[in-house]
């Protein structure tokens, strides 16, 4: 028999209840083409090139609100008065399943990129250089 070490949860927002021009506003966020990174990758071979791939943690929740968000208590979830339907939770961090996080964070991430004098790609939004 084994036994439970930690618990573990994850909040998500019911993005399938938003509305357009309420609640969200862009939801684009580019995709890496594959055919790109194989090309730059045989590109890179006979060139010499230095290659990194970055794998981001819970990426979504690290990307800043720029605005006030919030959500109703979870099910299950109740105050100490006990009810659950007065109160709203105020997002401080984003969260899965929110409409546009996928592109706050690839602002997010675009920002900080060329913050540190990457330049992105005019070929592959989602590819980033630095040249000497």
């Amino acid at each position: 028999m084994s036994k439970i070490l930690k618990w573990k949860a994850c909040l998500n927002v019911h993005g399938g209840q938003w509305v357009y021009g309420i609640n969200y506003w862009e939801i684009y966020a580019p995709v890496v083409n594959w055919f790109a990174i194989r090309l730059l990758l045989i590109l890179s071979l006979p060139n010499n090139w230095s290659m990194r791939q970055i794998d981001f943690i819970s990426a979504y929740p690290k990307a800043p609100i720029k605005c006030n968000l919030y959500m109703m208590l979870p099910p299950g979830i109740a105050t100490k008065d006990g009810t659950s339907k007065t109160h709203v939770l105020k997002l401080e961090q984003n969260l899965y399943n929110q409409k546009q996080v996928g592109w706050v964070w690839n602002q997010y991430l675009t920002e900080k990129l060329k913050g540190i004098g990457a330049e992105q790609s005019n070929v592959d939004e989602c590819i980033f250089y630095r040249g000497e």
